[in-house]
């Protein structure tokens, strides 16, 4: 059994018209939003082995205060700048790549990628996910080179609105 956690990065500040979009940074809202979701998802799952992230600056701010919240290093998030403005094609081949011996994933991204792989992965209708959203999937494989090849179950689908 491998478990897939996606998370779309919290909500991110539009305010300096002169960033990138890659270095974005969280807006106050997603600044709570984020730790109070990684609470949320620490109550209902053990600690992610591998813990992954967009290089995007509101991706990797996020994954960062997942971990304090689980009392992670940050340095053990990677961040990878292919998965910033990818397809979920590229993240599905990514995961394959991963070592059997890692049961569970953290995977930090970006939307339209994170709603496009909850819908196809678990053969749901799709439908934008909103910022912060937190996705538990369970796949009944054993080698992460199956990622892709089976439908996987959503266990649970979490979001900041539901507690506000």
């Amino acid at each position: 059994m491998k478990t897939l956690i996606l998370v779309r990065h919290a909500k991110s500040d539009w305010a300096n018209e002169n960033l990138s979009d890659h270095d974005r940074p969280l807006n106050e809202r997603g600044l709570t939003n984020a730790p109070v979701m990684a609470g949320k998802l620490k109550q209902k799952i053990s600690l992610p082995q591998l813990w992954v992230s967009s290089s995007a600056v509101r991706a990797l701010t996020t994954a960062k205060l997942f971990c304090k919240e689980f009392k992670v290093d940050e340095k053990k998030v990677v961040s990878n700048p292919e998965l910033y403005n990818t397809t979920p094609g590229f993240v599905i081949d990514f995961i394959q790549q991963q070592r059997s011996e890692i049961d569970s994933i953290i995977l930090f991204n970006h939307n339209p990628t994170v709603s496009q792989l909850v819908s196809m992965l678990c053969e749901l209708p799709r439908y934008d996910l909103p910022t912060c959203t937190v996705a538990i999937i369970q796949f009944d494989i054993d080698n992460w080179k199956e990622f892709g090849s089976v439908s996987g179950r959503l266990i649970d689908l979490d979001y900041p609105k539901k507690y506000q």
